[in-house]
């Protein structure tokens, strides 16, 4: 989902039941999550500690990579290929992979 306005009207109908609770954090509990962890945050007060699990995510596949030497030294930008099993998914994930370097 690329429409900002059609990403915040599904999250509020997802998040309706919260909305108006008491919240002491928020915890985003999926490694895609961080795509729309500021569009999340907004549905809520500010000042409401947002948290996600990608670091540890990030730790435990560099730990993989070193453990069977897979980590490159490589300090050129390599390439990025997108591959689905849903033709119109690729698209999307290039999108959201652009919307990140900007």
């Amino acid at each position: 989902m690329t429409d900002p306005a059609a990403l915040n009207e599904l999250l509020t109908t997802l998040l309706a039941p919260y909305l108006d609770k008491p919240i002491d954090g928020i915890v985003l509990g999926c490694t895609h999550y961080p795509f729309v962890r500021d569009a999340i945050s907004a549905l809520f007060k500010p000042g409401i500690p947002v948290h996600t699990g990608f670091e540890g995510v990030a730790k435990q596949l560099r730990h993989v990579l070193v453990e069977h030497d897979g980590l490159t030294a490589a300090t050129t930008p390599g390439d990025v290929t997108w591959m689905s099993s849903e033709p119109d998914a690729v698209d999307y994930y290039q999108s959201l992979y652009d919307m990140l370097k900007k």
